[in-house]
């Protein structure tokens, strides 16, 4: 199922997440395997490498606004420009792509 085919409230986005730190490398291909089963399905992910900055809250979800943009699609070139710089690492940034 994908948000679009689900009768949610605005503020809801189902989400899901796997937090892995043993042998990371060692499982790579698994993730992305993984990775190509939820998006074919109509879900997104993002994979946040070994080695990213993800050294606070802000960090992380800035990574994962940039990912989810960069593949998706249907994002309007810009959405994220357009943020304001105070939206660009938050959930109200996720909500807005998750919703446009």
């Amino acid at each position: 199922m994908t948000h679009n085919s689900l009768s949610l409230s605005p503020a809801l986005i189902t989400t899901a997440l796997m937090q892995i730190s043993v042998n990371v490398p060692d499982h790579m291909e698994m993730f992305h395997d993984l990775r190509r089963g939820i998006c074919s399905m109509g879900g997104h992910v993002a994979i946040i490498e070994p080695g990213s900055n993800v050294s606070s809250a802000k960090s992380l979800f800035t990574i994962i606004v940039k990912k989810f943009l960069s593949d998706d699609e249907d994002s309007p070139q810009g959405f994220l420009r357009k943020l304001p710089a105070s939206l660009k690492s938050s959930l109200a940034a996720v909500s807005a792509w998750y919703y446009m």
